[in-house]
């Protein structure tokens, strides 16, 4: 359930949760940075997942640090396929049961 801006904390105006949002961001996109890197995934990758929905919902999710960290400190071809690559993120709660519904209509399971 999302929270209303009346019912939301104040917390993220604190220092030491600025800090450690800002940490866990760049940690997320120099640990995507290097997913991507080592298992050649330039064609896309995915955000998803509970602990990310909750940040989206409560104004925490800060997209633009992730992007800086994935391209931080690589080479210029590198670069350029890391900054190519579209991100994507995932605002369900259920992607898997969106697939799959779409995988049955467009398969011959009748």
């Amino acid at each position: 359930e999302k929270k209303t801006n009346e019912q939301k904390n104040d917390y993220p105006d604190d220092p030491p949760v600025k800090q450690t949002m800002r940490l866990f961001h760049e940690l997320l996109g120099f640990f995507a940075h290097h997913a991507v890197t080592t298992g050649h995934g330039f064609r896309g990758l995915y955000f998803g997942g509970g602990v990310l929905q909750h940040l989206i919902d409560n104004d925490l999710f800060d997209f633009k640090v992730i992007d800086e960290y994935i391209c931080l400190d690589v080479s210029k071809t590198t670069r350029k396929a890391l900054e190519a690559m579209p991100l994507y993120l995932i605002n369900t709660s259920f992607a898997a049961l969106t697939g799959l519904t779409e995988f049955i209509k467009e398969t011959d399971h009748a």
